[in-house]
């Protein structure tokens, strides 16, 4: 997982110079310490004051979550996220020859959003980048390139959709960054990636249902729905049951409820529509 805080800039209406910089940082992801996926993120972002407090040497904050500055104790508003190390993740909207958009049912066996519908995604690797501890990172994560580490981040997201689905990295075009997107409820950050596929949404429920697929045991089901569709049933809440979803062989899918979508994902979504919107079509 990657620490990061982003800021993004839009320069002009013609989009011809956006920059996103990302401050970057390693930490422990698999016990997920201090972080928005922590046991204890809800406490975290508990404490029900609108400005750093200090107090006296000794005095508690709400909840115990203080953090000792020299002879003072600082009391952190953790609703904002300053507390968090946001570790950010990533999401792909994979789009099919036929205009569909692959989602997953989320399975029990997982630390995050179990069975909830997700796209496909996940996060960077710092191993990607040659650091494994954060010895490594403390020794030589300061002379990274930004171009290195702009190559892991995209490359990340055609692992995880090819780990996730079974469509190869022959079969998917080059990702293109939508924009980052956040979950209101803990501040968890997402990149959001639109790739394409040359596989119609046939093909790729295929894949998924009948090749080695690394991270099968992470869902329990892949479907699609017509892009349009899932658009109209996610953000503006019209039933998208007339469409047919790919996973259902001859069967009438219906696309799955909004709220069985984590926020960020609803976030890229949004970031979809207005890509659509943007190129007139949508």
């Amino acid at each position: 997982h990657t620490h990061t805080h982003t800021h993004t800039h839009y320069l002009s209406q013609t989009y011809t110079c956006v920059y996103v910089y990302i401050h970057t940082h390693k930490h422990t992801c698999r016990d997920y310490l201090g972080t928005n996926l922590a046991q204890n993120w809800k406490a975290l972002l508990a404490l029900d004051v609108p400005h750093p407090h200090a107090h006296p040497t000794g005095s508690g904050g709400q909840l115990g979550n203080v953090v000792g500055l020299q002879d003072q104790i600082v009391e952190v508003d953790a609703r904002t996220g300053t507390c968090l190390a946001n570790t950010v993740g990533n999401a792909a909207i994979l789009e099919t020859t036929d205009q569909h958009v692959i989602f997953l049912e989320r399975s029990a066996d997982v630390g995050e959003c179990p069975h909830m519908v997700v796209f496909p995604g996940g996060h960077a690797e710092p191993s990607a980048l040659g650091f494994d501890s954060q010895e490594t990172w403390r020794e030589g994560g300061s002379i990274v390139s930004s171009e290195r580490v702009v190559d892991v981040l995209f490359d990340a997201i055609l692992l995880e959709i090819q780990e996730e689905t079974g469509v190869k990295r022959k079969e998917l075009g080059e990702p293109l960054l939508l924009g980052f997107s956040r979950r209101v409820e803990n501040h968890r950050p997402c990149m959001s990636f639109l790739v394409k596929t040359s596989l119609s949404a046939s093909e790729v429920v295929a894949r998924y249902r009948n090749s080695h697929v690394q991270d099968r045991f992470e869902s329990t089901s892949l479907d699609s729905q017509p892009r349009l569709e899932l658009l109209s049933h996610v953000l503006d809440g019209q039933v998208a049951g007339a469409g047919k979803a790919a996973g259902d062989g001859d069967g009438v899918g219906q696309a799955p409820r909004p709220h069985r979508f984590p926020g960020c994902h609803v976030g890229n979504l949004i970031l979809y529509r207005n890509y659509l919107r943007h190129e007139g079509l949508c």
